[in-house]
């Protein structure tokens, strides 16, 4: 059986496999951080009630949606307090197999046989190499926040290149309307194609086509209200996660420790090493290259904005990677043959089916955790017991356990808003039953590591009061690039950090929880608990 006859009855099965698995996945993932803040009226200080619906203008003036990103926000109240869960499960599964396939479109173009191979491509590189994929596509706020907004941005592109060929009045109409909402979406993605379109106009010397420029001012129309909103010129400028300026080392950080940029690095990696071990390819490299200038400063000012803004969570540079995931496959296209992208689609459309069948356990038990947590909250449990999923490291880029499941991070610091979703009284307490059992064996100030609670618990004596908590860090944990580089960096010099802590009271003892940070965890030798007897 040839290449060609396989792939026809393969790919259609493997796609329809993977869009459910998707959609299944989605359905059991729990809210998530945002998710609760969502629901709420009223957040401050701690939720006054639940709301059936915004007000019209709300997507926009609301204290959450102060960022401005009216699209995203409207199908987050859509997705939340309208349409049923199965829908957005539906939705994200959809969504994942359309980016896709919107990126074969643009990787390969009228080469119609060879799209559902680009689109598996895609799809596994999405899959096992996008960093955040749990934020940015399986998260309720997330995927309305990034994934659903990427099929606008990936869109965008491709409109730009049917409307330099011409289009009717009505067609343009309705390009600025797109373009609009486009900008008006998500900064990381927008920001960015405003920057490339304002460059495209002036190297054509405003000689744009009437589709162009429909587009280019309806995305810039919608980036007025996105960027230049109250609160994102605070958060530019004031907010603790950004910095406004150049952020060298969240940049350093994300690319050289946690691997943000992946996709990234290879779109600057791979056309070099391509030219410079097949010499023969060297014209190919180059015609890629003038096929996707366009695409490369976009994503070149895409990155740019994330230095500028100096976010490190990882969903922040899901924006780069989308352009970059599409730089990769459209080089694929140009230097692989027909039936080499045959192959590499059917491995890569295999793999991830077998790789999301094996996330799916761990997430249904984590599911179920998150239930029993539910049902003990709802029922009115003075203590809610919880036993937290532990997925191992490859789970865990597509499994949040229940205590990451709360916007204060962990269940043990009075998680208002948790409580208030169900109905528990705010007096409720929330532990880990490995808490619990801890207890009894405990010795009065011998430190117990709960890695996927990440915090340290303390048994206090009786009469104890802390006052004070340091990590004490070893710079023996120190890499070799990192003792060079203590000199420029803070947390590689230190020798000692306070540390965010609190009491709680378990089981008739006195706990002192000491919250993990992940700046320093690698370098943690101990702790320093400066205590005193209560009067």
């Amino acid at each position: 059986m040839t290449t060609r006859r396989l792939s026809s009855a393969a790919f259609p099965t493997l796609w329809v496999a993977i869009i459910a698995l998707l959609a299944g996945l989605s359905l059991l993932t729990p809210l998530y951080i945002d998710d609760y803040w969502y629901r709420f009226f009223d957040t401050r200080p701690y939720p006054a009630g639940l709301e059936k619906w915004y007000e019209p203008f709300d997507f926009y003036t609301s204290r959450f949606s102060s960022v401005s990103r009216f699209v995203p926000h409207l199908l987050v109240g859509l997705f939340t307090l309208v349409v049923p869960r199965w829908v957005l499960a539906l939705s994200i599964g959809l969504s994942g197999g359309a980016l896709c396939y919107m990126t074969s479109l643009y990787a390969v173009g009228r080469e119609r046989p060879l799209r559902a191979a680009m689109g598996l491509i895609a799809m596994g590189l999405l899959w096992f190499v996008t960093p955040g994929f749990f934020q940015a596509c399986l998260w309720r706020s997330g995927a309305c926040n990034y994934l659903f907004v990427s099929l606008l941005a990936v869109g965008y592109i491709l409109l730009l290149r049917r409307a330099r060929r011409g289009v009717a009045w009505a067609l343009a109409a309705a390009l600025f309307i797109f373009g609009f909402l486009t900008g008006w979406s998500n900064e990381g993605f927008a920001v960015a194609l405003g920057g490339a379109m304002f460059f495209l106009a002036l190297k054509r010397k405003l000689r744009l086509s009437r589709g162009e420029w429909c587009l280019a001012a309806g995305l810039w129309c919608g980036l007025v209200p996105l960027v230049f909103s109250p609160f994102n010129i605070w958060r530019f400028f004031f907010c603790a996660d950004t910095v406004g300026g150049l952020s060298v080392h969240a940049f350093f950080v994300g690319l050289v420790t946690r691997g943000f940029f992946r996709l990234s690095v290879a779109v600057v990696v791979l056309p070099l090493l391509v030219m410079m071990i097949w010499p023969s390819l060297r014209p190919t490299v180059r015609k890629f290259f003038r096929a996707n200038r366009f695409l490369y400063l976009t994503w070149g000012l895409s990155v740019v904005f994330v230095l500028l803004t100096g976010h490190t969570a990882i969903y922040s540079r899901f924006p780069v990677e989308v352009y970059a995931l599409l730089l990769v496959c459209s080089f694929a296209g140009h230097v692989l043959s027909a039936p080499q992208l045959r192959v590499t689609g059917l491995v890569a459309g295999v793999a991830t089916v077998i790789g999301i069948i094996a996330v799916l356990p761990v997430a249904r038990a984590n599911f179920q955790s998150y239930e029993e947590m539910a049902a003990q909250l709802q029922a009115g449990a003075p203590v809610c017991r919880v036993v937290d999923a532990a997925p191992d490291s490859y789970a865990s880029r597509f499994v949040m356990p229940i205590h990451k499941c709360t916007h204060s991070q962990i269940l043990l610091l009075h998680p208002e808003m948790v409580k208030a979703y169900y109905g528990a009284a705010d007096s409720t307490l929330i532990i880990p039953r490995a808490l619990t059992r801890l207890a009894p064996e405990a010795v009065a100030m011998k430190s117990y590591r709960l890695p996927a609670w990440e915090v340290r618990a303390v048994a206090l004596p009786e009469g104890t009061e802390v006052t004070g908590v340091d990590f004490l860090l070893s710079s023996e944990a120190l890499s070799p690039l990192q003792r060079a580089l203590r000199p420029f960096f803070e947390a590689y010099r230190l020798d000692s950090l306070p540390a965010k802590w609190t009491v709680i009271e378990a089981d008739g003892r006195r706990w002192l929880m000491v919250f993990d940070n992940s700046a320093v965890n690698f370098r943690v030798a101990g702790l320093r608990v400066v205590t005193r007897q209560s009067q």
